[in-house]
């Protein structure tokens, strides 16, 4: 096509009749190198995702069996070319070369010595990438009760949702109402709700974070084969992911936002893909990664739209694109568009709460929360581990970090996408109609095209180039797995003590109100893990809280409403305390017990209570009847329950 073979874009693409003399310069070492064939995989995508591990696992490999190193390089060749040819339409074979199977392929000069350039650093990468991710999914899924901040209330809407998509409502009929709307979240819960019902709180939400972790190495792959980035940097970044992928927006429970940086990626390089060589099929799988993408958050869409739009124009003013092709990447995201913002933002029901305004940031704030994305526990050790991990991913490229090289259209592009994402994060308000952390989302995407871009001046064996680019693999897999011990020294500490939380639920009968009193006010930044603990309340005990993310309280999930909304304070009543005018009546007739997280003053109460159960982390109060006015307020309070 027009811009499959340009010479200003040769870093963006990886044509398959280039990869014929990587074929050819294979290193024997005598290793067993297992035998695969793409066939072997259902989908196109997911053929070049896995088969990317397989070929770098393979290379400098020959099978020892009756077979010459020449039969073994012909075989390599064969399948590289093939699985081009999987991603190129039969004109752009024709132009390339590519149509029929390839010539057998030249034996390599042998090799008569070892040297440091020879050592399998790129191999040992890729299998430290899948141990480290491994470690990381064995030690976050033992959490038995994931205290990542809004997790908890994500996953009692779920057993909800779970209860009346396959039990009828026999447990919460009376109190929520499930209906599908193609709205942003509603795929990532109806995903959490199927793996609960399936595998029950602790196996579906384990499973729910382990999608979670996964997404972002395997797009991110995805995304670096596609361009036709070296094999050693993508086994760099498959080391140093877990780093990112376990950032502030994952220890907040943002898991939705998580998934849609991996589903930004992956529309990217499905776009990337379509500039090379369009072709319906691949033009209906980005259509479809649009709308997924959507309705698992509404950041993929905004996301997407800056992505494809702000390269789209870099390739226009280098002509390496044509209008005609930009459009119509643009079409399925200004279609997915118009049904947002035409359709679903006027989507209300009478009743619902009014959403929360917008809200700014001063000029002084935005330049202390520039590292927010990797401020976790502590920040200074936080901005260590990120400056040494950097440091690994640009040590083995120093050599190219000339003038000439950044200017290849290929640094160029993520450096432009960088600065998009940047200036985002500038001018985005921190709240908007109903979500909050809205401007440091942006932040997620900086960091990872200001990665892709120092990892596309990497070449071919750079991992082994020198001692110096040797030493940053064992660094950084050591600082990776020094920042597992890092965090879940602090996770496992909070989950025993909402794991304590969950333990006085015990005494809660099925189906009881309760109010949840938080106590422990934190900095903005650092993840709270008692917000939403009381959404264990309907998880564990099938109960009723007042503040499960719903559409009809202001939050984007249009899809999933109380039915009748019981009284509800402001959710920070106890620790804004007097300012929130709380009506203890209400709290009386409606709610059987409220659960105060410690330490706590009883005076911050203003009804009467009886201790039920304690512990170290929280109380469980009972509420004294008798402070129920009868009558009129009353009756009020208690036509939630009816």
């Amino acid at each position: 096509m027009d811009s499959a073979n340009s010479p200003a874009l040769s870093g963006l693409t990886a044509n398959p009749a280039d990869w014929q003399p990587h074929a050819n310069n294979i290193r024997l070492s005598g290793c067993h190198a297992p035998r695969f064939s793409p066939s072997h995989f259902a989908s196109v995508g997911a053929a070049s995702v896995a088969w990317t591990a397989i070929e770098d696992l393979s290379t400098d490999c020959a099978p020892r069996r009756a077979v010459d190193s020449a039969s073994w390089v012909e075989v390599q060749a064969t399948v590289a070319v093939a699985m081009g040819g999987i991603l190129m339409s039969a004109d752009d074979q024709t132009s390339a070369g590519t149509v029929g199977l390839p010539s057998p392929a030249s034996k390599p000069s042998p090799v008569t010595k070892w040297t440091v350039g020879s050592l399998p650093a790129g191999k040992l990468a890729w299998v430290l990438g899948v141990i480290l991710i491994g470690a990381h999914v064995a030690v976050l899924s033992r959490l038995s009760s994931m205290p990542f901040q809004d997790a908890p209330n994500h996953l009692a809407r779920a057993v909800a949702m779970a209860d009346l998509m396959f039990h009828d409502g026999t447990r919460f009929g009376g109190v929520f109402q499930y209906h599908f709307l193609a709205v942003p979240y509603v795929l990532g819960d109806l995903i959490l709700a199927t793996a609960v019902e399936l595998f029950g709180h602790r196996g579906g939400n384990a499973l729910w974070m382990t999608l979670v972790l996964l997404s972002l190495p395997c797009a991110m792959l995805f995304y670096l084969r596609v361009a036709g980035i070296a094999a050693d940097a993508r086994a760099m970044f498959l080391v140093v992911s877990m780093f990112l992928a376990t950032d502030w927006f994952f220890l907040m429970g943002f898991f939705e936002f998580r998934l849609a940086i991996a589903m930004t990626l992956l529309i990217f390089a499905l776009a990337q893909l379509l500039r090379r060589s369009w072709s319906l099929g691949l033009f209906v799988a980005y259509g479809g990664a649009v709308v997924l993408g959507y309705l698992t958050h509404l950041s993929t869409l905004i996301f997407a739209a800056a992505t494809i739009g702000a390269s789209g124009l870099l390739r226009l003013l280098l002509r390496t694109s044509s209008l005609r092709r930009e459009a119509g990447l643009l079409a399925p995201i200004i279609a997915v568009s118009l049904w947002h913002f035409g359709v679903v933002v006027h989507y209300r029901a009478a009743g619902d709460v009014a959403a929360a305004v917008y809200k700014y940031d001063t000029p002084h704030g935005k330049a202390v929360r520039l590292g927010w994305e990797f401020f976790r526990f502590h920040r200074s050790l936080d901005g260590l581990i990120l400056v040494l991990l950097a440091a690994c991913v640009i040590w083995p490229a120093r050599r190219r970090l000339r003038l000439s090289e950044l200017k290849a259209p290929a640094v160029l592009e993520m450096f432009l996408l960088a600065a998009v994402f940047l200036g985002m994060y500038l001018v985005l308000p921190v709240a908007t109609a109903d979500a909050y952390y809205i401007d440091v989302r942006p932040l997620a995407l900086v960091s990872l095209f200001g990665v892709i871009a120092i990892l596309c001046l990497w070449e071919e064996g750079s991992l082994g180039r020198s001692f110096g680019s040797a030493l940053t693999l064992p660094l950084a897999a050591l600082l990776v797995m020094g920042n597992l011990a890092y965090l879940a020294r602090h996770l496992y500490r909070e989950d025993g003590s909402l794991t304590q939380v969950r333990d006085l639920l015990g005494a809660v009968p099925r189906g009881a109100y309760v109010l949840f009193g938080h106590t422990r006010d934190g900095t903005d930044w650092m993840m709270k893990p008692f917000q939403h603990a009381d959404a264990y309340v309907v998880a564990d005990r099938g109960g009723v809280i007042p503040s499960l993310f719903s559409g009809d309280g202001g939050n984007p999930m249009k899809y999933f409403r109380y039915i009748h909304r019981p009284y509800t304070p402001p959710e920070d009543w106890y620790v804004d305390w007097p300012r929130p005018r709380v009506q203890w009546q209400q709290v009386a007739c409606t709610y059987d017990f409220i659960l105060v997280s410690k330490p706590f003053e009883q005076q911050r109460i203003g009804v009467a209570t009886t201790t039920v159960a304690e512990n170290e982390s929280a109380a469980l109060l009972s509420t004294d009847k008798g402070s129920c006015r009868v009558g009129a307020t009353r009756a009020a309070a208690n036509s939630s329950r009816n």
